[in-house]
């Protein structure tokens, strides 16, 4: 979502654009088939004119002009590592999570016609989740069970700082201001950790119950929304205005 429009990239290939500045009244204005390009979307960021977006099927890390939203198109693509899971744009860079190669990688996105890879680092098992402050990225890995941070202001050579144990296969993390949240899938929790140092192991300050297989996060003001991956999906709302308890 960015101001009045909705961005969806399907995953039988079909990218799409939608008003819903009358939440009441979507209105569909524009779309675009793009020959495989866009199939097997797996997750999607936007910044400014443009929609990035991370395809598992074909390893593929896509850029869509929506400058025009009701002629989007294809500005630039580049061949990721094996299976591409999450993305977050903060700035001229790109960055997500390689989980066939338990991988971060870092992608240069100054000129949109031509992205390239500019740094990568080693993780833990199944880096799925990840979320940016500054000059740190936070992620999740499901099979380590652990919350990461790393030092990018180096974008060329990125720096592992901290690691702390999560609760079972993490699947998700948003940090805002001093505290991450992760919800772990198996442990069925919404974790908070303290991460006011992001050079020093991070604190957990806070655990919640959730429904059944947590496995996306959005945080907005005082509350996080946590979407179950689940056969009888939820969605959870928590009040997060005290994190410490």
């Amino acid at each position: 979502v960015s101001g009045r429009y909705v961005y969806t990239a399907h995953y039988e290939g079909k990218f799409n654009v939608t008003d819903v500045s009358n939440p009441a009244s979507p209105v569909a204005i524009g779309s675009s088939v793009s020959l495989g390009q866009v199939n097997s979307a797996w997750d999607m960021a936007v910044s400014g004119n443009y929609v990035y977006i991370v395809k598992e099927g074909a390893d593929k890390f896509v850029i869509m002009d929506v400058s025009n939203p009701a002629s989007p198109f294809i500005a630039g693509t580049l061949k990721t590592g094996s299976w591409p899971y999450r993305i977050v744009v903060s700035g001229k860079y790109a960055y997500y999570t390689d989980i066939g190669n338990d991988l971060l990688r870092i992608v240069d996105i100054s000129n949109p016609q031509n992205p390239f890879v500019i740094g990568s680092v080693t993780t833990g098992s199944s880096p799925r989740g990840l979320s940016v402050q500054g000059n740190y990225v936070y992620l999740v890995t499901a099979t380590s069970n652990r919350l990461e941070s790393y030092d990018v202001s180096d974008p060329q050579n990125p720096i592992q700082r901290a690691t702390v144990t999560t609760g079972l296969s993490p699947r998700d993390v948003k940090v805002i201001g001093r505290y991450a949240y992760v919800v772990n899938m198996t442990s069925n929790t919404l974790q908070i950790f303290n991460i006011s140092n992001p050079t020093s192991i991070p604190v957990a300050v806070g655990s919640v119950s959730t429904s059944n297989a947590p496995g996306r996060l959005a945080v907005t003001g005082r509350y996080a929304y946590v979407v179950t991956d689940s056969t009888t999906s939820f969605i959870d709302v928590f009040d997060i205005s005290n994190s410490s308890s």
